[in-house]
This record gives C-alpha cells, sequence and structure tokens, in this order.
C-alpha cells in the first residue's frame, strides 16, 4: 500500500504514475480549498485574517489553473483523486463554520488548518519538479514550481498573521 495516496503500490507502476497521482492529489485539495475558504472567511474575526484568505483564495484559482495546465502538457485530464485527507478537512471546516465565534481562538484555529492544508500541499509537490525535469519539459517544471513558492510564501504569510492573533489573546 502506497502510504501517501492510500493506492496500492501495483498502481503506481511508473515515475509518471507517481507524478501523475500526486497532480490529482493536489488538484482536489485546491477544488476543495476553493469551496471551502469562502464560507471560512465568514466565521473568522480579523479583518487581517480575512483579507489574507481573500488573498490566499485567490491564488489558489491560479494554482488550480496552473494545475490543468500541467495536466495539459502531460496529456492528462485533470481527475480529482479520492482522498481521506480531504473528507477529514471538509469536517474540520464545517466543524469551524458551525462554532464561528468570530474571535482570536477561531482564528487560529482556522489558521493552523489552513497551515495545515498548505503543508500537505508543499510535501506533496515538492519532489515532482525533480522528476519531471527529465521529461524535457521547461514549463512543466516552471509551472510547479511557482506553485511551489506560493505555498512557501502562504504559510510565512498565515505564520505572520498566527503571531499576529496570538499577541491579540
Amino acid at each position: 500500500m502506497n502510504t501517501l495516496s492510500g493506492r496500492p503500490d501495483a498502481e503506481l507502476e511508473t515515475m509518471r504514475d507517481v507524478v501523475v497521482h500526486r497532480l490529482q492529489n493536489l488538484y482536489e485539495v485546491t477544488r476543495e480549498i476553493l469551496q471551502a475558504m469562502p464560507d471560512i472567511a465568514e466565521a473568522v474575526g480579523s479583518p487581517q485574517l480575512k483579507q489574507a484568505i481573500t488573498a490566499y483564495l485567490e491564488r489558489t484559482r491560479g494554482q488550480l489553473s496552473r494545475l490543468e495546465q500541467a495536466f495539459e502538457l502531460i496529456g492528462e485530464s485533470p481527475q480529482a483523486a479520492v482522498l481521506h485527507t480531504v473528507d477529514r478537512l471538509r469536517q474540520g471546516r464545517d466543524q469551524r463554520v458551525k462554532q464561528a465565534r468570530r474571535d482570536p481562538l477561531t482564528d487560529a484555529d482556522v489558521i493552523d488548518a489552513a497551515r495545515q492544508v498548505e503543508h500537505y500541499e508543499f510535501v506533496t509537490l515538492r519532489p515532482v519538479p525533480s522528476h519531471v525535469k527529465q521529461w524535457g519539459q521547461p514549463r512543466l517544471t516552471e509551472l510547479l514550481e511557482e506553485i511551489l513558492e506560493e505555498e512557501r510564501e502562504t504559510d510565512k504569510s498565515l505564520t505572520e498573521i498566527m503571531e499576529a492573533v496570538v499577541r491579540e489573546k
């Protein structure tokens, strides 16, 4: 069993299979983020966090577009993987939205959940540009590296906001 994907190892026979599956995982998480963030933005109290979520949403739309371009470059259609991770994120989101107290504790919880998603995306995507460099598709590598850089920037931004929220408490 492949622990990252939850799929039997036999289904991931080539590096291309691994890359496609990682991109499918990322595609599903990215789509889920786009669905979840508007509700989560309503649940937070910090204007700074609401603004960060709006920027995060725009960045995520760009990432989804780049993922679709990546699929096109490798001759695959973007298909979302079925992920238990996404189910857990969805349950957490629903719980946060229900409890929307618009206070620093809720804000800190939302930031922590967003950082968990960012880390998942980063870990899922991190090895892929190295794998695809040998494929002779520099545009594909560039698209994936752009997404990785955005993940780093988002994590840094969320960390800064978390520190500010903690100081408010």
